[in-house]
């Protein structure tokens, strides 16, 4: 049984009975790496660049990806075809970044 209420329980390479990374609230929510999911689905990064969520076709090859950049020099959400060199399809910056670089993220927001 899993050893944290809340925690899914997963099997570890022994095959003990052991907490999993996903959580679910008495709410219902489902959270990915935190205790604590603040919307019915939360994924908790654990770094400030990470690859969040991968969209295989049938054979098993990953099409597309959503990615985040929570610092450095252009801090956002980033939708990627991947595979394809150059292809950030969708790239949302970070709220404090709105006001200063305006026009680039109207570019951004559009650019295919």
């Amino acid at each position: 049984m899993s050893t944290t209420p809340g925690q899914i329980a997963k099997f570890d390479p022994t095959g003990k009975v052991t907490d999993s990374i996903i959580t679910e609230t008495n709410a219902g929510s489902i959270g990915i790496g935190t205790l604590n999911p603040s919307k019915p689905l939360t994924i908790r990064a654990q770094r400030a660049g990470q690859e969040l969520i991968g969209f295989q076709d049938p054979s098993g090859a990953t099409k597309w990806h959503i990615n985040q950049n929570l610092g450095g020099a252009n801090p956002g959400l980033n939708f990627v075809e991947s595979g394809v060199a150059g292809t950030s399809k969708n790239f949302l910056v970070a709220a404090s970044r709105i006001a200063s670089s305006l026009a680039r993220v109207a570019f951004r927001a559009v650019r295919v």
